[in-house]
């Protein structure tokens, strides 16, 4: 192994550790008797002072773990093109491609990494990782810029991750009953995406990755890309999984307690394709015996298309799926502002068909009612000329006593 590496942080510095690092090893020759006179002469010369300068000596063996050091160590400062430069110099493709690793990261907005680090973590998965999978080590933590971050790869998918392990307010997108939701970058030499990094305990996580399973295909219902179980350094014995999901912009349709500026941000004819797609989603679940449960605002996602800009919406959050047999005669579940009045569920259902009125009701007004939704008096204040119009009937047949209530395809009609 290598220890610390004492250089100035200067290119000339860095150039002559790469060059000693990646140096072949000579064979060994039997010395002369000539070489053995000048090394003892030499060696009687210096014995006394302490000044000699010690050579920059890194076993060529470690070469590629020596690079992972000095990027990290004196690599501050050095421009990613001369660290390009210097790959092409002493013929390493790796550190080349980390470094086209690290200008293709350096383009997504909301890393939060430097230039250093990216180099540093796009050179390990490059050349340290795959040692690691080979050994079944999957799930990796390593130091970067004082935070802990982890590596994290999917054998089935062969797609790798990287994330901050610290959820610090800038990485952090949520945080549930069981589990944390934080950015991530999906790590491609060309193209990598930011996407949603979910995690928690497996016991936890594993119903909401059973849910997903079952509902796999359905258009408008979040599909995992990527799911990873692992044991975290930190908590050895304890079985942990991550949920890799796309990262959708502007995100959730309710953004903390009063924030409506999704909503807010969407036109007429927008908010109607985001009320035909979540209501899609949900027939989907309905046709395959399945109910979602908890239908809200924050578990509507809103993602615009870079090239057509038109929206699309998917519903999220499966924690609470289950099928609707299981579901039936239960107690009510979901998050109390959004679930329907019968105090069981004698039609799950028409339960998802509440909570979803009470969702196209923030839609429309961008606010929350004056009071809870079922004591709300039926109150239509758009103009019959409104593109809403039409939404605006449908929401208000929807927060009606179970009985009333439509179906979702009633519902999809209607819109």
């Amino acid at each position: 192994m290598v220890n610390n590496i004492d250089l100035p942080g200067t290119v000339a510095e860095f150039e002559r550790a790469i060059k000693a690092a990646t140096a072949q090893k000579a064979p060994p020759q039997k010395p002369s008797k000539a070489d053995k006179k000048h090394k003892h002469d030499k060696s009687k010369k210096h014995k006394h002072d302490k000044h000699v300068s010690k050579p920059i000596v890194l076993p060529s063996q470690d070469a590629d773990l020596s690079l992972v050091k000095l990027i990290r160590d004196k690599g501050d400062g050095i421009s990613l093109n001369k660290m390009f430069e210097l790959g092409q110099r002493f013929n390493k493709a790796s550190l080349k491609q980390a470094v086209e690793s690290a200008r293709a990261m350096k383009k997504l907005e909301g890393t939060g990494m430097s230039d250093r680090a990216l180099l540093q973590t796009a050179f390990y998965i490059e050349k340290i990782l795959p040692k690691c999978i080979q050994k079944g080590e999957i799930h990796r933590e390593i130091t970067i810029d004082g935070l802990l971050r982890t590596i994290d790869h999917d054998p089935v998918t062969r797609r790798t991750y990287i994330h901050v392990k610290d959820y610090d307010g800038a990485e952090m997108l949520g945080v549930g009953g069981f589990k944390k939701v934080a950015r991530a970058i999906r790590y491609d030499r060309a193209n990598p995406e930011l996407v949603a990094r979910a995690s928690g305990e497996e016991q936890y996580v594993a119903e909401e990755v059973a849910a997903m399973k079952a509902a796999r295909g359905i258009p408008h219902i979040i599909q995992p890309e990527s799911i990873i179980s692992f044991t975290p350094a930190a908590h050895k014995g304890r079985k942990e999984a991550a949920i890799f999901l796309k990262l959708f912009n502007p995100g959730s349709l309710l953004k903390g307690r009063d924030s409506f500026e999704t909503v807010q941000s969407l036109s007429s004819d927008e908010k109607l394709q985001v009320a035909r797609d979540t209501a899609q989603g949900i027939k989907g679940l309905h046709d395959k015996g399945l109910v979602h449960r908890d239908i809200k605002p924050g578990n509507i996602f809103i993602s615009r298309d870079a090239t057509t800009k038109k929206v699309q919406a998917v519903v999220a959050d499966l924690g609470l799926l289950t099928s609707e047999s299981s579901a039936r005669g239960e107690l009510a579940h979901g998050t109390p502002f959004y679930m329907p009045p019968e105090k069981y569920a004698s039609d799950p259902k028409k339960a998802d068909v509440w909570g979803l009125g009470c969702t196209f009701y923030q839609l429309l007004y961008a606010k929350w009612p004056d009071r809870n939704f079922t004591a709300l008096a039926k109150n239509m204040v758009l103009p019959d000329s409104s593109p809403l119009k039409k939404l605006e009937r449908i929401t208000w047949d929807m927060l009606v006593p179970v009985a009333s209530r439509p179906s979702i395809d009633q519902v999809l009609q209607a819109l």
